[in-house]
């Protein structure tokens, strides 16, 4: 699988919407496992996802 860039992450994620509005709930799902796994993968977004994680710990 190639790596996505930011705009093919964005339009996945409105096809995936879109997919899911449109009862293609399969499609959707196998979209949404992409785009999970590109975001995962990527250093900025887990730093900033653990960052708000220790956010709402210290918060509560």
């Amino acid at each position: 699988m190639r790596c996505l860039d930011p705009y093919d992450t964005v339009a996945l994620s409105n096809l995936e919407r879109l997919r899911r509005e449109r009862g293609e709930i399969q499609l959707a799902d196998a979209i949404q496992r992409r785009i999970r796994g590109h975001r995962l993968e990527n250093p900025y977004f887990r730093y900033h996802s653990k960052l708000e994680g220790l956010k709402r710990v210290n918060a509560g």
